[in-house]
């Protein structure tokens, strides 16, 4: 069961960006200074919740590498995905370790230059793994120049340009793997704000109590991080549209949940590259009951977007049914006069 609930009351936000360090090559046995900060800022960077801890006392000395080793170029492009299947084991080993985390990267590895077309969220995966292998992001033919990083996968923002994602073995680590790399937008799509769009929130009407059931199953992963959340999500989303008077505060909960369905629940200020990500909730595991509370303390009534997301996409159309409830439960005693002159 999916509740809303609306009452009087006040509530925390929640933020998180994950910023990276950058510094040039210039030489391996040189003292080096910082590199100077990217005009691109902070890039936010979701990795899963699998990645291990750093190697205690690892320091990997910096390389540059040649360009020309790039297997092959894709180019990425909001909507592109690319699957690759390929394998580590015999492959040149040059690269022992990048400056962004501090693992043993001593097993050969493969690179992909990747062509973006327009600043997205870039999304690289690995599955069908036989060995313990891991993915970096490099903006340039050079371990220090390392802007992203994950055991299996990670989505980080980027500005137009050529990258390098190198996949790398830890501790000497070699074998086959299957990887999937592809460009997101930037923020909430405008589509899900567009009431004309196949992909529009569904509006809930409050206070008229309206229930519904949704799945998750095959729903398209119009967003996969944000600022709010370290943590990917890449199953697909249902969205609310939701009109919330001034002093009143949004409770929503996802109570029945398939086995299996890891939910989280997104909620925002609208649409576009930049929206706010007013709350962000997620309990961290498979069937866990997830609450997420916002009031709106303004003076005139807003329209905010609920999504109900998860970690993985469901199987099957039954293993991603949730059901939304949205009674009017004021928590404070009101006239239906005084409510009705809300929406005057």
């Amino acid at each position: 069961m999916f509740r809303i609930l609306l009452k009087r009351a006040t509530v925390s936000l929640a933020w998180g960006l994950v910023p990276l360090a950058f510094v040039p090559w210039i030489g391996a046995t040189e003292q080096l200074p910082p590199r100077p900060p990217s005009d691109f800022g902070e890039r936010p960077l979701a990795t899963a919740r699998d990645d291990r801890p750093a190697d205690i006392g690892f320091d990997a000395p910096r390389v540059g590498f040649d360009c020309a080793r790039a297997e092959t170029t894709l180019t990425v492009t909001v909507d592109s995905a690319d699957t690759l299947q390929n394998d580590t084991t015999g492959a040149v080993s040059e690269l022992p370790g990048y400056s962004c985390f501090g693992w043993d990267e001593s097993g050969p590895e493969q690179i992909y230059e990747l062509e973006v077309t327009e600043q997205l969220v870039l999304y690289a995966g690995l599955s069908d793994l036989q060995a313990d292998l891991d993915l970096f992001l490099l903006d340039d033919c050079d371990t220090d120049a390392c802007i992203a990083y994950a055991n299996t996968e990670f989505a980080t923002l980027v500005a137009a340009g050529t990258y390098y994602l190198v996949v790398d073995g830890y501790q000497g680590a070699a074998g086959p793997y299957t990887l999937v790399v592809s460009g997101h937008y930037e923020g909430v799509p405008e589509a899900i704000c567009d009431t004309s769009s196949d992909l529009a929130a569904i509006p809930i009407d409050w206070p008229l109590a309206e229930a519904r059931t949704d799945t998750l199953f095959g729903r398209p992963n119009l967003i996969q991080a944000y600022s709010c959340s370290p943590i990917l999500r890449t199953g697909g989303e249902v969205w609310y549209a939701i009109s919330l008077p001034p002093e009143w505060q949004l409770d929503a909960s996802v109570t029945s949940i398939p086995m299996g369905l890891d939910p989280c629940l997104w909620l925002f200020d609208g649409c576009g590259p930049s929206p706010a990500c007013l709350e962000f909730v997620d309990a961290g595991g498979a069937g866990e009951v997830e609450n997420l509370s916002w009031s709106n303390d303004g003076n005139e009534t807003v329209t905010v977007y609920l999504a109900i997301d998860s970690w993985r996409p469901p199987e099957t159309v039954f293993d991603g049914i949730v059901t939304l409830a949205a009674p009017l439960v004021p928590l404070q005693q009101t006239s239906w006069s005084d409510l009705r002159r809300l929406y005057r």
